[in-house]
This record gives C-alpha cells, sequence and structure tokens, in this order.
C-alpha cells in the first residue's frame, strides 16, 4: 500500500487520539481501593448517670428551711446554703461579676470533696459559666471533714446580657445528687 504524506498524517493523528484517549481511560480507571474496616467507637462518659438528670430545686422548696435571704440545698451528705448572691457590672458594663456566698455543711460521717467544678452556672441560652480561676475564699475547695462547715464566695464573670434567668447547678462527686436551682441575681 502506498501512503501519501496526507493520509500518513491522519494515521499518525488516528494513532496519537487512540493512544491518548486509552491512556486517559486507564488513569480514570474505577478500581475499587481497599477501604479501611469499620471499628467500633465507645462514647466516653461526662459524669451524670444515664437517664438520671439533675433535680430541679423549687423556689418555695430552696427558700421553705432557709434563713432570710438565703436558699437551702439538703442533698444526703451535705447542705448547701447560698447567701448573698449579687453581681456587679465590670468590663465597662459589658460584663458582671457574679459572687455567691456558699456555706457547705457535712452531715455525714465520713470527709466529703468540694471542688470548683460542682458549681457552674447557666444561662437561658444555654450557656455555662465556671467560677474564674482563684476567686474563691482562700481554702473553700479543700476536702471538708465529716460534721465541719465550710463557708467561703465564689465569683463567676459572665456577659451582662446572660445575667437574667441564670440559674446554678451544683453537681457533687455522686452524679446522682446534681440539682439546678434559679438563682436571683441582685445588681
Amino acid at each position: 500500500m502506498i501512503y501519501t504524506r496526507r493520509a500518513r498524517g491522519r494515521r499518525l493523528a488516528l494513532v496519537g487520539l487512540i493512544s491518548a484517549v486509552a491512556l486517559s481511560l486507564s488513569a480514570c480507571s474505577t478500581t475499587t481501593a481497599v477501604s479501611p474496616r469499620p471499628r467500633v467507637i465507645k462514647p466516653k462518659s461526662v459524669g451524670g448517670s444515664a437517664g438520671v438528670g439533675p433535680r430541679v430545686i423549687s423556689k418555695t422548696a430552696a427558700t421553705s428551711h432557709a434563713p432570710p435571704g438565703a436558699e437551702v440545698i439538703a442533698l444526703r451528705d451535705r447542705v448547701v446554703t447560698l447567701k448573698a448572691i449579687s453581681g456587679r457590672p465590670s468590663g465597662g458594663g459589658l460584663e458582671i461579676t457574679i459572687e455567691l456566698r456558699v456555706t457547705i455543711r457535712n452531715t455525714s460521717r465520713k470527709m466529703i470533696l468540694n471542688r470548683s467544678r460542682f458549681f457552674l452556672l447557666i444561662a437561658p441560652g444555654g450557656d455555662t459559666f465556671s467560677p474564674e480561676a482563684g476567686s474563691a475564699t482562700r481554702h473553700f475547695y479543700d476536702p471538708i471533714a465529716a460534721d465541719a462547715t465550710r463557708h467561703g464566695s465564689i465569683k463567676f464573670a459572665l456577659p451582662a446580657g446572660a445575667a437574667a434567668g441564670l440559674h446554678l447547678l451544683y453537681r457533687p462527686e455522686v452524679p446522682t445528687e446534681a440539682v439546678i436551682l434559679s438563682l436571683p441575681v441582685k445588681k
């Protein structure tokens, strides 16, 4: 067969096109890669008990056995009394500092813990606020001996807009003893 230059050029172009298509198709092949085997992930508890939420203390229950101006939370091994819940503006009026004066009486026959993480303020939107570091009265967070009482104050800093409708979540070392109490903040 005699090829002309023109036919030879067409033939080379066709061979080049077929080669390019074959290479691109091989690069796009859908070979399945070995996917990793599924693994079991176990969630970690952040505290509390399954199905047992904090007990909500009503205003009348908290003040029925309290001295005037105080609120009392009676638990199995302790009595927590909140006195003088006050708030004062700070940070140019954009923040407020909430101060709780707390008395914890150990009513059990063994030592109980008292930690800063036991106290959280909950704003109406669900935001939580921990006590400011170093804001509690000295030795307030030390363990409390049997039949002993500890007095102190705790400070929380939060945005001024979150100060209305605050609740205290008190969650001691026994998860089923967690309680929520509405806080009337006096400015």
